[in-house]
């Protein structure tokens, strides 16, 4: 999680005020706070019914994808998210719009695609298309990447951004417990 200086700033100034503001209205004002908090499940239970995420990877793939080779004569790009913020809520990630999937942390996805450049985007589901971020990677034919997708937090939006992975080594310890999930659709 990246946080600028402007928003701490923001968050500097705000949260003491917040925190005032609900000590005063939930003492003289009860029901403010229930609503405040019935709200607040809504808004995370909105959230959570967004997410639609690709259905888990079979034994056969697990272990093709933990060899960290891609097929001969193509290139393989993992994608994968572990951070804890927004963790619960799915990034829908795009590659070359031909790839495309959705994950929550803890989670990676495998694309085995051509030598050449890829554009890898993503975004979180329920924030605007302004917040859309891609990242160029140029692969040979046998070399692997992998991308971690991480979150840059502003005072309302998060953008992701992009960590590349080039040692095949590091990136498997990287992966750790993470979960392999299939693409929604592939074309």
């Amino acid at each position: 999680m990246k946080i600028t200086p402007v928003n701490l700033i923001a968050i500097i100034i705000v949260m003491p005020f917040a925190i005032w503001l609900g000590v005063v209205l939930g003492r003289d004002f009860p029901l403010f706070g229930l609503i405040g908090v019935l709200l607040l499940v809504g808004f995370v239970v909105w959230i959570l019914a967004s997410n639609n995420q690709g259905a888990a990877a079979s034994p056969a793939q697990i272990a093709d994808a933990m060899t960290m080779r891609p097929p001969a004569g193509k290139a393989r790009i993992y994608v994968t998210r572990k951070g804890f913020v927004g963790g619960m809520q799915g990034m829908n990630v795009t590659i070359d719009d031909r790839f495309e999937g959705q994950m929550r942390s803890k989670f990676f996805m495998v694309a085995d695609v051509e030598p050449g450049t890829h554009t890898i985007r993503a975004r979180m589901a329920k924030q605007p298309e302004s917040t859309r971020r891609h990242h160029d990677v140029t692969l040979d034919a046998g070399q692997a990447v992998m991308i971690d997708v991480g979150l840059e937090m502003g005072m309302v939006k998060m953008a992701p951004f992009f960590t590349e992975v080039r040692d095949m080594v590091a990136a498997r310890q990287q992966l750790g417990a993470a979960k392999l999930i299939q693409w929604l659709r592939q074309a």
